[in-house]
């Protein structure tokens, strides 16, 4: 059976991603581009919470409710024995749940952080859908999704990794993954992934920006903001690709629950 994105954070990647606890600074400038229009009292939830440091940043902006998910059940108990750590006072509640089915009631939730790209780790297009649908769902009219995904056209180098591991996808049958956009793990622990030649490895899907745009409207939301990671970081006022997307989006404040 092929090895799991998620099972990497369980696994191979769990070293790496438990000592992860800082934002690094184009995420705190996309998150304060925002923060000024959300009420410190917000219902947020973040998906794919890892070892919540998000959620322990934004505590200290002064938000107090928190939902954090996420499937590796080792990252999630670093993450509360973190909030005992750091005495954090307010309310958190970790939880093992999928993006693509979340446990949350219609309209409950006023933020939805969907960053770290943890949607390109779903490698099914249905799923990487229906993750948009399940954050449409559970926020407020009015609510905000904060979200980023690795950008295709944001590596230059993307065209050449994907020349090279085209044949070994037919060579090991990945029929389902031959678009260019699906690039497996380069790096696996400290040195280069040479699995990747012998077996079936996860992918990541990386986006294209009209792609993810029209994905993001198609579930009903109105696009608030989208900057590459180069434009936070060298504060470039037209868009100029380099590095990850940020979008921000907005459920509108008329929104309905769908039947």
């Amino acid at each position: 059976m092929a090895l799991q994105n998620y099972q990497l954070f369980d696994g191979e990647k769990f070293k790496e991603w438990s000592r992860r606890d800082g934002l690094h600074h184009e995420e705190t400038l996309f998150f304060e581009r925002h923060l000024d229009e959300i009420p410190k009292s917000a219902r947020i939830l973040d998906i794919g919470t890892g070892c919540g440091r998000f959620i322990f940043n934004l505590a200290s902006y002064g938000f107090c409710n928190f939902s954090g998910i996420d499937l590796s059940e080792r990252l999630l108990d670093v993450a509360r024995n973190r909030k005992k750590e750091l005495a954090v006072d307010c309310d958190i509640d970790f939880s093992i749940q999928s993006a693509t089915a979340l446990k949350f009631c219609d309209q409950s939730k006023d933020v939805v952080i969907a960053c770290q790209q943890i949607y390109c780790f779903l490698e099914g297009q249905n799923e990487r859908k229906a993750a948009l649908r399940e954050a449409y769902r559970v926020l407020a009219p009015g609510g905000l999704i904060l979200m980023s995904v690795m950008s295709w056209e944001g590596r230059w180098y993307n065209p050449f990794i994907a020349a090279l591991i085209g044949p070994l996808k037919i060579l090991k049958g990945d029929w389902m993954r031959l678009s260019r956009q699906y690039l497996c793990w380069l790096k696996w622990r400290s040195g280069p992934n040479f699995m990747i030649l012998f077996k079936r490895q996860p992918y990541i899907y990386w986006y294209r920006k009209n792609e993810i745009e029209e994905e993001v409207q198609a579930v009903g939301f109105s696009i608030v903001d989208v900057a590459s990671e180069k434009m936070l970081t060298e504060s470039c006022f037209q868009f100029e690709f380099g590095g990850m997307l940020f979008i921000a989006a907005r459920k509108p404040f008329d929104a309905v629950p769908k039947p």
